[in-house]
């Protein structure tokens, strides 16, 4: 089980309509059997952060925070994390049905870290942000 909070850097517009846990997980999920839940107390920032729980299904994990992209446009895609030492999680863009764009795997260290990627869109479109624990070796 891991805490998330996704935001991102204050001198950038954040484009994900409910980008934190503090009001509601409106636009957040499961995924391939993983829940996710908001809970209090546990946040790195404000009250509430999202509770995400993964099966050993592959891509179990959460997904959500829909964007429009633009082709030739750069994005940011900041977060802060915090999960048992040594898991290893990968983040991803993806449209409806296949992961486009980048794949940041990244190894949780036990405590709250703050996470930065970049990446520049190869075309228009609705993007999902998705996390999932990563140990199919897919990334």
């Amino acid at each position: 089980m891991a805490f998330y909070h996704i935001v991102l850097p204050a001198e950038k517009t954040n484009l994900v309509a409910n980008p934190s846990a503090e009001l509601r997980t409106t636009g957040w999920a499961g995924t391939q059997a993983g829940t996710l839940n908001r809970i209090a107390g546990s946040a790195q920032y404000g009250a509430w952060a999202f509770w995400s729980t993964p099966t050993a299904s592959v891509y179990s994990g959460f997904i959500g925070g829909t964007i429009a992209t633009g082709a030739g446009t750069d994005y940011t895609v900041s977060f802060s994390h915090i999960g048992p030492v040594g898991s290893s999680y990968a983040l991803f863009i993806k449209n409806a049905s296949h992961i486009v764009g980048f794949q940041y795997p990244f190894t949780s260290g036990g405590t709250w870290h703050r996470h930065t990627y970049q990446f520049s869109e190869v075309s228009d479109g609705n993007r999902l942000l998705a996390m999932r624990l990563d140990d199919e070796g897919l990334v």
